[in-house]
């Protein structure tokens, strides 16, 4: 009878691991080569890191943007052909009683022009009506001074 030993390594690595670590042990003559190897999956660790945190940061950054823009920028608008609604009331309590929506607000639309030391632009202005509280709420978060 021969006696046979099994030389088994200490350390139990996963299969995905024990690739990795003998394509990154250096032999003696190929030692540079380890070298760059360690080098190119750091940068390739870096690479990674900084696009996890800008994808992070830009998910947050449009969450922030769209929670922004649609707090006062209503989701449906009804126009009329004729220019102006002249009854708006009644528009409004119909529009309240279709099921699924939250609320309605009457508002107006016009154009105007800005000037600055700067130069003169054009602008939309947006009236909204200043009876109702929680746009006037909603609208005090943006308003700085005024």
């Amino acid at each position: 009878m021969v006696a046979v030993r099994i030389r088994q390594s200490v350390l139990h690595l996963r299969y995905e691991l024990q690739i990795a670590t003998r394509y990154l042990r250096a032999r003696r003559r190929d030692a540079f080569i380890s070298i760059t190897t360690m080098f190119t999956a750091i940068g390739v660790m870096i690479g990674v890191a900084a696009l996890v945190v800008v994808l992070a940061v830009m998910g947050g950054f449009e969450q922030s943007l769209r929670q922004r823009i649609l707090t006062l920028t209503p989701q449906v608008q009804i126009l009329s052909f004729n220019g102006s609604i002249a009854n708006y009331d009644a528009l409004l309590a119909r529009a309240d009683a279709t099921p699924g929506v939250a609320g309605s607000d009457p508002f107006v639309v016009g154009q105007a022009m800005m000037s600055s030391p700067r130069g003169i632009s054009g602008v939309i202005v947006r009236g909204i009506d200043p009876q109702n509280a929680a746009i006037v709420a909603q609208l005090k978060g943006y308003i700085q001074h005024g």
